[in-house]
């Protein structure tokens, strides 16, 4: 858990301008874990203080909070999306070759 942790924030700090990385995100001490459903509209992340990064891959402003329990740490990404995209270098048929290709399209 705690390497998992420590590649997020890794990933972070070097996904976004050097004045963004100075920010601090900070989690909340929570009593119960949220509820893992995709709507962050669990009562537990209202005290959780969040910041905003821009990410410049993919022009797209992001707001992260962060919470603990006794043994957990999670975290509440959200971000405008305006595309539901749910495949990752699907497989395409090429029919002059008569094989599958790699598809660009990427997940969300």
């Amino acid at each position: 858990m705690l390497l998992s942790f420590v590649t997020l924030l890794f990933c972070v700090a070097f996904a976004f301008t050097p004045s963004q990385a100075d920010q601090s995100l900070i989690a909340a001490r929570v009593n119960t874990a949220p509820v893992i459903d995709g709507s962050g509209e669990d009562e537990v992340w209202a005290d959780a203080k969040a910041i905003t990064v821009s990410d410049k891959r993919a022009k797209v402003d992001v707001k992260l909070k962060a919470v603990y329990t006794n043994d957990m740490v999670f975290f509440l990404v959200q971000y405008q999306d305006t595309s539901e995209d749910r495949l990752h270098k699907p497989w395409i048929w090429d029919k002059e070759l008569n094989v599958y290709k790699t598809g660009n399209l990427r997940e969300d």
